[in-house]
């Protein structure tokens, strides 16, 4: 979306802190390890600042590659090896 004004982001964040939102930004340089915790966790993720083209290592993420084996998620970034009860 959209938001010159941050109107929706600072929505976004007021209804989702709660839940451990993530904020996370393709000039962090770890931004691809605080996805997949979030996605290991359940917790919900805002990446902010994106232009036109998306970073291709998003797309296992985007087009829901994720996998529960074990009772742990695995994308083709990362394998967890830890047990992630109810996610």
């Amino acid at each position: 979306m959209v938001d010159p004004q941050g109107q929706a982001l600072k929505w976004i964040k007021n209804m989702e802190s709660i839940k451990g939102l993530k904020l996370i930004d393709f000039q962090m340089s770890d931004y691809m390890r605080v996805l997949e915790n979030a996605v290991q966790y359940g917790l919900p993720v805002l990446l902010q600042n994106v232009q036109e083209d998306l970073d291709p290592s998003l797309s296992p993420i985007l087009n829901k590659s994720v996998t529960k084996v074990g009772g742990c998620l695995t994308t083709h970034t990362e394998t967890c090896h830890r047990d992630h009860p109810g996610v």
